[in-house]
């Protein structure tokens, strides 16, 4: 197949009759605000290499195209793959076999460590061998062989099993599918897979004039707004005495309230703190999708499960929860909307076949380990 640049498009239709202009977009609703998309979005996406037009946008390819629009064209236009790696395989095998447990657990069971163990290497063995058919695993000197990766696979769950779920209240909702549009015309949408959905109560110490000094609910620690002086009133936590959080402070009152929440479980080298949480593209379209439906979910949690190695002894668990505003999610969906449009812009300039903008020469996307264009030489930022 031979892929030529195409056609220029007609401007985008105008907006239905009576549809109203919107000058002012933070006083507009989440609906006013897709519906006013129409002037910057394009209706449609690149055509890939099988003649079938790119449909959705996810996280994965948000942060891709913003990363290097190349190795997006590369991957998304052009369908070029590569093997996994054992980081990749890992991850995947780890979330997988959670999924596992807390359908097992929404179902009325609770896997003990043998069984979770036992469904860990079964997942280890199916995710090699279709990664194997499909586009197969790199294995590299400097990262674990096969056997030492299942390994971790099993000390991950298990730490998972003992530290994580203890995290999680009620499951509500196991991988469930998410999907919406920037605009009603648009013939391709932003798509996103949720790991873990749960309802859990979330516990706010409030001082004498009733303004917030601590906050915590199912995270190994809680979050301090401010210092105080004195001891957290002894009431009892759902797991622990309130008394017995690590930090002290005065409270007057103590307010309970059940939340919805989303999580995602991660296996990580290194973990996602708190500022890199804050424009973490995953958790804001994840959050942006439940203010366009009206639902509330007031959180997006990252489980993580951190991997031994260069940077740590032993493997380890680190909690991770951000929230955004209505600023924040209006914020989101022009910036998709944006982005959307630059692909389009490129695809239109330059097909599919002429060579997009690359990642700054000496950024961490550019190099060795974290591109396979730059390791096979096949990308002039290589140096070839």
């Amino acid at each position: 197949m031979t892929l030529t640049a195409p056609e220029a498009a007609a401007p985008s239709a105008a907006p239905a009759a009576g549809q109203q202009r919107f000058a002012d977009p933070l006083q507009m609703t989440a609906i006013e605000l897709a519906d006013s998309l129409w002037e910057i979005v394009p209706k449609t996406l690149p055509i890939r290499w099988d003649d079938q037009p790119i449909r959705s946008l996810s996280a994965s390819s948000i942060n891709t195209f913003a990363l290097c629009p190349e190795a997006y064209r590369r991957r998304y236009v052009l369908g070029q793959k590569h093997p996994i790696t054992a980081k990749i395989l890992i991850g995947r095998v780890v979330d997988e076999t959670m999924n596992t447990y807390l359908r097992a657990w929404m179902a009325g069971t609770q896997l003990d460590a043998g069984q979770l163990r036992e469904a860990t290497r079964d997942q280890f063995a199916a995710e090699l061998a279709e990664a194997v058919e499909r586009d197969g695993v790199r294995w590299e000197d400097n990262q674990p062989d096969q056997q030492q990766s299942q390994d971790i696979c099993c000390e991950l769950v298990e730490l998972a099993r003992t530290r994580i779920v203890p995290c999680i209240e009620r499951p509500i909702s196991v991988q469930r599918t998410v999907s919406f549009k920037l605009a009603k015309h648009l013939d391709w949408e932003v798509v996103g897979t949720l790991d873990l959905e749960c309802e859990y109560s979330l516990y706010t110490a409030l001082d004498e004039q009733g303004e917030v000094i601590a906050t915590w609910g199912d995270e190994p620690e809680p979050t301090v707004e401010r210092e105080a002086l004195g001891p957290l009133p002894s009431a009892r936590h759902r797991k622990r005495p309130i008394a017995d959080v690590p930090i002290h402070h005065v409270a007057a009152d103590v307010v309970e309230r059940t939340i919805v929440g989303i999580d995602d479980f991660k296996a990580k080298d290194s973990p996602i703190d708190t500022n890199r949480a804050r424009g973490d593209v995953q958790a804001s379209i994840y959050l942006a999708n439940a203010w366009l439906l009206g639902e509330r979910r007031e959180r997006f949690r990252w489980l993580q499960m951190l991997k031994p190695g260069d940077k740590r002894q032993k493997a380890s668990v680190k909690v991770t929860a951000t929230q955004r505003t209505d600023a924040e999610h209006r914020a989101t969906l022009v910036r998709l909307a944006n982005l959307a449009a630059q692909i389009d812009e490129l695809y239109r300039s330059r097909g599919p076949e002429r060579m997009w903008p690359m990642a700054p020469a000496g950024s961490w996307k550019c190099s060795e380990r974290y591109c396979d264009h730059f390791r096979e030489r096949t990308c002039p930022m290589a140096g070839i």
